[in-house]
């Protein structure tokens, strides 16, 4: 016999042994302890894998309206390295600017 935790109470009245926290009694058997926290263990991994499921379709979706429209992964690679290029060219005049400045 196992003192019960709340959290194993919970388990066992969300698996519906018990109508109510109250009414689970505080010493259990080790065995029905864990067979409650397996059980629940693997509703929350079934509930993982189902958002995880959902969550892929919907990245899929939204991929596809996006190249529908138009935009694509190349063309915002590209876009970021005209802009990189743009940023470093301007930080070069302006260390060129402020080097024959300090020159003179």
């Amino acid at each position: 016999m196992v003192r019960a935790q709340y959290i194993d109470k919970k388990s066992l009245v969300w698996d519906k042994r018990y109508k109510s926290v109250e009414d689970v009694p505080e010493m259990l058997p080790y065995q029905t302890i864990v067979q409650a926290r397996n059980r629940f263990r693997i509703r929350a991994n079934l509930v993982m894998i189902g958002l995880t499921v959902m969550a892929a379709l919907a990245m899929v979706y939204t991929g596809k309206e996006r190249a529908r429209a138009g935009d694509t992964v190349e063309k915002r690679t590209l876009e970021r390295h005209r802009q990189l290029r743009a940023q470093k060219a301007e930080e070069d005049r302006a260390a060129q600017a402020a080097a024959t400045s300090a020159d003179k």
